[in-house]
């Protein structure tokens, strides 16, 4: 999936998503006589003659478009080869420790290079887990981190494997601040637990002010890895 999903996206993560879900409804409706496994390499050197797989992985080929945020002018829709893509997710992917025991949950859009590549593309590299939400709801995502991190048997080949990175926006996290003093004494102890068993919570796409870092803090018991905007 990893050597698909990351060589094969053309311009957007809609063809990712709408292969996964191909893949899916394809493998619950054609059930197969008989099945073995085989390595990808195999695959790849059984079609090259078929389908276009040597353009896979070619560093100038064309790989996505992101646009930029149009701080000096209209949004522009920037072109990223192969190479420019795999130099942003290996870079991170070092930088940040990902790996196959790592699990997200993902809320943030698609089309912006936080979403697509620093949360959906690195985890799928890493081949962590990485689960989409539709919306950032602060009640739905602190609960399924706090539930998660409660069970000290989970293991990582487990669906109830504890979140272990958290990635999200200044406006985010002032939400999140909001949402946690809102709710009540025994809910707040629940969410800061499964906050401090994260070991990585990360702030980007703009600045993060200084009182929503000190107040996170407090909250979580993380200094938020601030990092800036990257899709320019």
């Amino acid at each position: 999936i990893r050597d698909v999903a990351v060589t094969g996206v053309q311009t957007c993560a809609l063809p990712i998503l709408i292969g996964i879900v191909s893949t899916f409804i394809l493998a619950r409706l054609l059930v197969p006589d008989d099945f073995g496994i085989v390595a990808m390499a195999s695959v790849v050197v059984a079609f090259a003659d078929v389908l276009p797989f040597r353009r896979f992985g070619l560093g100038d080929t064309p790989a996505i478009m992101l646009y930029t945020s149009g701080t000096t002018g209209r949004p522009k829709g920037v072109v990223h080869s192969h190479a420019t893509l795999a130099a942003q997710i290996t870079c991170l992917v070092e930088a940040w420790e990902w790996s196959a025991e790592d699990r997200i949950p993902h809320f943030l859009p698609l089309h912006h290079t936080h979403g697509i590549v620093n949360k959906l593309l690195c985890a799928i590299w890493a081949g962590a887990r990485c689960d989409m939400f539709d919306r950032f709801d602060a009640v739905s995502v602190f609960d399924a981190i706090a539930d998660r991190s409660e069970d000290p048997a989970a293991t990582s080949t487990s669906d109830d494997r504890p979140y272990t990175v958290f990635m999200a926006v200044p406006t985010i996290y002032a939400k999140a601040i909001s949402a946690w003093e809102a709710a009540p004494t025994a809910t707040r102890a629940r969410w800061s637990t499964g906050f401090t068993r994260l070991r990585l919570m990360v702030s980007g796409s703009a600045a993060l002010a200084v009182p929503i870092l000190e107040r996170w803090h407090a909250i979580s018991g993380h200094v938020l890895l601030e990092r800036y905007g990257m899709t320019e």
